[in-house]
């Protein structure tokens, strides 16, 4: 359904002028006035959330930075986006931000009141989306996180949008390709004070075990854990042939190599939050599953069109945030050609009414609920100390 406009009547107007709006695109693009020649061009203004610290910057901050640059660069080199007529500039407004929630939810709002932008990409962690979520659907700001896989981004909200598969689609998945590799008995091993280690913990425990599996189920208290041998030698003790650890990045890492220390031989188990890379360095990880919503060796013209201009221009391959983080900007830029406006309202409701396209990361195609109904699951196996692709499967999660 059309989203009317205004979309909440009798609701303050916090924007300025559209005239108002030109002149300050075109002092902030070219430090210039907007008297004459391409000064005039306006801007197309996207606020980027883009998380930095410790590994964080090269997992998350960096691919993110560098995946919308690549993009804005090659859309203003062809001229800018054609917006009912007249070609706008892709100018990125990036806050960097911590993992402190307070200070993305800061940093959104000066995107929003002060930095004015048009929409947001951003926040990548549900943890600091589902906050954010609600901030740009108060204001009225299209919002798209790539990253988040907590349904409640975008829960009663208009406004936001999300890319990665749900968090229980995701541990549904991964508990039925454990069963069919044959573990019959899984050790879980969560973050307690996390959501997002949570929900997947959970999701997988019930998926386990509707399939007939044993679930043994130990849990730390927060990302200052550093030490996790007393779970690891009672998972040990239990006997569990598969280990699902539900944990970003950071933790994984100390996990896996503490798991090689107490000696626990089990097929390792993850969630999107994982580095596969670093998970195949590890001496443990041969065999290791993983959630993924992207690959890079996916056949597929534009992913590998997007690859080799990523490693191009940046000197690496792209994650999976990179490649989905692409897309969410890919998914504004045809919204504002198909809509023909970049005000709030006609931008969030050509997002949903705009055809479908194919992607770095697969089909996009975002349904009213805000949810990407392209979005798939992709299962990654580290063989020969590599990651590679296993299958692909449909955002129901369902395995043929």
């Amino acid at each position: 359904m059309p989203v009317s406009y205004p979309f909440r009547p009798g609701a303050p107007s916090r924007r300025p002028s559209r005239f108002r709006r030109v002149v300050g695109a075109c002092l902030a693009v070219f430090g210039l006035g907007c008297g004459g020649g391409p000064s005039e061009a306006p801007s197309f203004r996207i606020g980027v959330l883009a998380l930095y610290g410790g590994n964080f910057t090269e997992l998350s901050g960096r691919p993110t930075v560098q995946a919308l640059r690549l993009y804005a660069d090659s859309v203003n080199g062809a001229g800018g986006v054609d917006v009912g007529g007249t070609r706008h500039r892709v100018e990125l407004i990036v806050a960097e931000h911590t993992a402190q929630v307070e200070e993305v939810t800061t940093a959104a709002r000066r995107l929003i009141n002060l930095e004015r932008v048009d929409a947001l990409i951003g926040p990548q962690l549900s943890s600091h989306a589902v906050p954010v979520g609600g901030i740009a659907h108060r204001a009225g700001v299209p919002m798209i996180s790539p990253m988040s896989s907590n349904r409640a981004t975008t829960e009663g909200r208009d406004w936001v949008f999300r890319m990665a598969t749900p968090d229980e689609v995701q541990a549904k998945v991964i508990a039925e390709v454990a069963t069919r590799l044959e573990a019959r008995r899984a050790g879980v091993l969560l973050d307690r004070t996390s959501g997002y280690s949570v929900a997947l913990a959970n999701a997988f425990e019930e998926g386990f075990a509707k399939l007939g599996g044993e679930v043994v189920r130990e849990e730390f208290g927060g990302p200052e854990v550093s030490d996790y041998r007393p779970q690891l030698r009672h998972l040990r003790a239990e006997a569990v042939d598969a280990l699902y650890i539900p944990t970003l990045s950071s933790s994984t890492e100390v996990i896996l190599e503490q798991v090689a220390e107490v000696g626990l031989t089990a097929r390792l188990l993850g969630g999107d939050g994982w580095s596969l890379t670093a998970v195949a360095r590890s001496p443990v990880g041969e065999g290791a599953l993983a959630t993924t919503n992207w690959h890079f060796d996916i056949d597929d013209p534009a992913n590998r069109g997007f690859m080799a201009r990523y490693a191009e221009r940046w000197g690496e391959m792209p994650r999976s945030t990179a490649a989905l983080t692409r897309d969410a900007l890919d998914a504004l830029v045809r919204a504002a050609e198909f809509g023909g406006s970049i005000e709030e309202a006609p931008l969030r409701d050509a997002l949903v009414r705009q055809p479908s396209f194919n992607g770095a990361s697969g089909v996009v195609d975002f349904a009213e609920d805000g949810t990407d109904r392209g979005q798939r699951v992709v299962v990654s196996i580290v063989e020969d100390g590599e990651p590679r692709l296993l299958r692909t499967v449909d955002r129901d999660g369902a395995i043929d």
